[in-house]
């Protein structure tokens, strides 16, 4: 988790950590082993980043959904 962190923040990164790995760093005991991320969908530049830091992670790269770009809720599966 910490590894991943540092990867965000040194990229630059847009991303809210929420729910237990949030908890975590808080101290408090993590109950879940997913992540919740969330991350701005209608930033590019953003986006770009995010997939340059989980290219090794992700069998597919991470895209904003809907037409317009809205409804951007994904599970991804990582290695």
């Amino acid at each position: 988790m910490n590894e991943l962190i540092r990867r965000l923040n040194t990229a630059a990164v847009r991303y809210v950590l929420a729910g237990g790995p949030a908890m975590r760093l808080l101290g408090m005991p993590r109950y879940s082993m997913d992540w919740d991320l969330f991350i701005p969908p209608r930033d590019e530049a953003n986006m770009a980043r995010l997939n340059a830091v989980l290219s090794e992670e992700l069998d597919l790269p991470l895209v904003p959904l809907g037409p317009r770009r809205e409804h951007f809720i994904q599970t991804y599966q990582t290695r």
